[in-house]
């Protein structure tokens, strides 16, 4: 039946509805066949990893992934922006880099990586900056190098230090130390490369079974020999070493035994601990074999100066005589000068030379030189004689010249011929009286036959004269 309503006939409703069923059915049947025989049947056992999924039985990479290693357990581990696999794995596309380390985010810069992460710092330095400062900018580039601080010394400049040597503490010893490039700081304190111990410092030290203490020489040069008292410490020979060649060293009994070599000339003072050490000419002083210098006269005998005569103020003497107060006397046999009847002769004078001059003598037998002393006094007791004389001035004038010859041989130190000019000088004055005999002797001589003739002439005049007075007239 037709109806006017639908324009469809009643009946063709039916008929709809059946074809719409018959459509769904189709599709139904169509979909089973999908699942029940289509390729995502072939998946349901297949395990493909990260990134990945499985289509008819095979896995694939999502989308923006590869698998570079081929192995599908894993996944697709190569992902992200500008990657891609080379030799089996991930890697950046050519052109880019990556520079956080990450992979999985991709190689994210194109070209190289900036030199360093912002905000980062490190020291810098330039022409005119050490040790400055850097800091990282935004962009990963470095900035410029900034001073931290002003310089403290000339670039190249040398100072003088101290430094520690085995552990001491040098202050004594002066090393140098050299100013950086860059003016902010000095280098290492360096000692002179020979130097081995701090100059007279005393360390313990341990030879063998030997207990004692090292002392460094005085230049710091060489560290001193194990000592125990007297006992230079040693476990073998090379122990006693004191480097020097005009020496031989054994180790005895844990006991250096040292020995000089007679004529050697060494380079380097002998090391010695007493004279024993040394050639039979020389001493030791201060740790180091010294040649023995005598004065005049001494011989050198058991490391010192031996005198075979008397001894006295560092001389030798082989003269009879007496040493005082480190003067050596000749001709006395007592440290004692009387000066009594001296100073009786200059009192009496009242000269003020001889007082003086008697006075230096008194000195000089306090300080036990009396040859000096008794020549003083003689010239004293002569001006006082030539004062007291009674002789004419020219007499007295050529005593007080010698006298004076007499005081200045003294100055010169010419002892003897100052004595004898004294001596010369109070001959003078005393022997005057038989200089005048001579003269009238001599006078008696040069007139002898004049005055012969004279007398001759008078006796005979007188014989006349008596004989006309006594002659009886006739």
């Amino acid at each position: 039946m037709f109806s006017k309503s639908t324009g469809f006939y009643s009946g063709g409703k039916f008929f709809v509805i059946l074809f719409f069923l018959f459509v769904a059915l189709l599709a139904g049947s169509a979909c089973r066949a999908d699942i029940n025989k289509g390729p995502f049947l072939l998946c349901t056992n297949v395990n493909c990893g990260s990134n990945s999924y499985c289509y008819e039985g095979s896995c694939h990479c999502s989308a923006g992934f590869k698998n570079c290693d081929g192995d599908f357990k894993n996944g697709c581990e190569c992902g992200g922006l500008n990657v891609d696999c080379a030799s089996g794995m991930c890697g950046c596309s050519k052109g880019f880099t990556d520079c956080d380390g990450n992979m999985g985010n991709g190689c994210e810069v194109g070209g190289a990586c900036p030199p360093c992460k912002p905000k980062q710092t490190r020291t810098c330095d330039t022409s005119n900056i050490c040790n400055g400062k850097q800091t990282c900018d935004a962009d990963g580039y470095w900035g410029s190098c900034v001073r931290t601080s002003n310089p403290i010394c000339s670039p190249g400049a040398s100072a003088n230090c101290s430094s520690s040597i085995n552990g001491q503490k040098c202050s004594t010893l002066s090393g140098s130390k050299q100013c950086n490039s860059c003016g902010n700081s000095y280098g290492a304190c360096v000692l002179p490369s020979d130097i081995q111990c701090c100059p007279k410092s005393t360390t313990d030290c341990v030879v063998g079974s030997c207990t004692g203490k090292r002392t460094c020489s005085d230049d710091g040069r060489i560290p001193g020999l194990c000592v125990s008292g007297d006992i230079t410490c040693c476990a073998q020979d090379t122990d006693c070493n004191d480097f020097n060649g005009c020496t031989t060293e054994k180790c005895v009994n844990n006991r250096c035994e040292f020995l000089a070599i007679e004529d050697c000339q060494s380079l380097t003072p002998i090391k010695c601990q007493s004279d024993a050490n040394c050639a039979s000419k020389d001493s030791c002083v201060n740790g180091s074999c010294t040649p023995i210098k005598c004065n005049d006269k001494f011989v050198i005998e058991n490391h010192k100066c031996a005198c075979d005569g008397s001894e006295c103020g560092g001389g030798c003497y082989f003269s009879s005589g007496i040493c005082c107060g480190g003067h050596w006397n000749d001709d006395f046999d007592t440290c004692s000068f009387d000066l009594s009847y001296y100073q009786e002769r200059v009192d009496l004078s009242q000269d003020k030379e001889a007082g003086n001059l008697l006075l230096q003598a008194k000195q000089l037998v306090d300080s036990g030189d009396l040859r000096k002393a008794s020549i003083v006094a003689k010239i004293a007791i002569t001006k006082a004689e030539i004062v007291l004389s009674s002789q004419p001035q020219q007499i007295k004038n050529s005593a007080l010249a010698t006298l004076g010859e007499a005081k200045d041989l003294l100055s010169g130190g010419n002892y003897s011929l100052a004595a004898d000019k004294a001596d010369e000088a109070m001959n003078a004055l005393e022997n005057k009286n038989v200089a005048t005999e001579t003269e009238t002797q001599s006078f008696w001589q040069k007139n002898k036959t004049p005055v012969i003739i004279f007398s001759s002439v008078i006796a005979v005049l007188l014989v006349a004269i008596i004989y006309i007075i006594f002659t009886p007239k006739i």
